[in-house]
């Protein structure tokens, strides 16, 4: 059984997990963590889990001190003998301690592995009870037998603690999107962890480097489209999970800026896939030839003009009506070419209300007319995906959807 930390926005993570292992195989715990019924699992795939890791036992009880106890005496047995030194931390999701608690922890376990003549370095918590993203990977927890993370999780039954089997890769993340040739803020920056969240909603397990990683054999071609390419952020993620990506945006601009990024990322990283072909083309008219050979649609639409204060209702109004043209027009247009059944995830603008509330696209009630039905989820609302920052106004949402049977000509 493995366990994975979600992030900010948990429903996204939680989706993310289920179109990769169906709801079935899914426990949720609050708004932390997912039990997954798997023998394994890679964080690498997963653009909105923080960490993962394997069960190794469930307590029903949720007071830290008989917890403690029980790590404490566990670790000592299971390392009392090893030759080398080790690193250790410990993160609490969803369970009343303290910061200072884990501390004591760590240090009573550093007492007792110092008299069995091991070496080991703890790292401390500071204000939270958990370790973040950024420590856990900059010191390799979770990577090696000597580089550890113990995962403590609540439950409504007590706790499970589990044994972390690495974190987001955030540095590989920062140069898959700082270090690229061309950026551009004007048309957005999204970020290359959602561009991968995205590729995982619309596909599934249905793809290559997944497929390869549980050992089943790739029985056909998988074709991914962005038809908003933008600066290439989509492509890249496809071709790193082993698609053969095909992109199109109707600004020139974009497409060399695509083009020039995804041939520093073949030389950079040297992905399992490749990039097939990137067109100047209006998605709201273009016909693509290869259309009913994809096994999926990426993308992140328009997003309309950016705000840094929520617009007045006048302004709102004439923004949504753009972005709800585009993107209808957009999809209306795809459906006459895609066959039924094809998969779809993309992200579509919704504006934070001075109420704290989102504002969203009339299309989003019209999905059926356009040619499309909204992917259910067991564990989330597929309304709630929503992807956003603090203070940020406008957010984006992300539509999982299918290409209906019934499409008008």
């Amino acid at each position: 059984m493995k366990i994975a930390i979600l992030g900010r926005q948990p429903e996204i993570g939680i989706a993310e997990l289920e179109s990769i292992f169906s709801g079935e195989n899914i426990r949720v715990l609050g708004q932390s963590a997912c039990l997954i019924n798997t023998p394994k699992i890679n964080i690498s795939h997963f653009g909105s889990i923080l960490k993962v890791g394997e069960v190794v036992f469930e307590v029903k009880t949720q007071d830290w001190k008989t917890i403690s106890e029980k790590i404490v005496k566990d670790f000592v047995r299971d390392f009392k003998n090893a030759n080398h030194k080790i690193t250790l931390g410990i993160s609490s999701y969803n369970i009343k301690t303290s910061a200072t608690e884990i501390n004591k922890t760590l240090g009573i376990i550093k007492q007792k592995m110092k008299k069995e003549g091991v070496s080991i370095r703890t790292i401390n918590n500071k204000k939270d009870t958990n370790l973040s993203t950024a420590i856990s990977h900059n010191n390799k927890l979770g990577l090696s037998d000597n580089k550890i993370e113990l995962i403590a999780v609540g439950t409504s039954k007590g706790i499970i603690v589990a044994v972390s089997e690495g974190s987001q890769n955030i540095t590989s993340y920062a140069r898959r999107d700082q270090n690229r040739p061309k950026r551009d803020a004007f048309v957005g920056m999204l970020p290359p962890k959602l561009a991968q969240t995205i590729i995982n909603l619309a596909s599934g397990k249905d793809q290559p480097k997944i497929l390869s990683f549980y050992g089943k054999e790739l029985q056909k071609e998988y074709n991914i489209l962005d038809p908003f390419c933008g600066t290439g952020t989509v492509l890249q993620e496809a071709v790193l999970k082993g698609f053969k990506a095909y992109g199109s945006d109707l600004n020139p601009k974009m497409v060399d800026y695509s083009k020039q990024n995804i041939e520093w990322l073949m030389q950079e990283f040297k992905p399992f896939g490749e990039v097939k072909d990137i067109a100047i083309a209006d998605a709201t008219s273009n016909c693509w030839k290869y259309a009913n050979t994809l096994s999926a649609i990426t993308c992140e639409t328009y997003l309309g003009q950016p705000f840094s204060a929520p617009p007045s209702g006048k302004k709102l109004s004439e923004v949504k009506e753009t972005c709800n043209k585009i993107i209808s027009n957009f999809l209306k247009n795809l459906a006459k070419q895609i066959p039924e059944g094809t998969p779809l995830c993309i992200a579509i603008p919704t504006w934070r209300t001075k109420n704290g509330d989102f504002s969203h696209l009339p299309l989003v009630d019209f999905l059926e007319e356009l040619g499309y039905n909204r992917k259910e989820f067991l564990r989330v609302k597929p309304n709630s995906l929503i992807y956003f920052r603090e203070n940020q106004v406008v957010a984006r949402e992300l539509l999982v959807l299918i290409r209906s049977k019934n499409v008008k000509s």
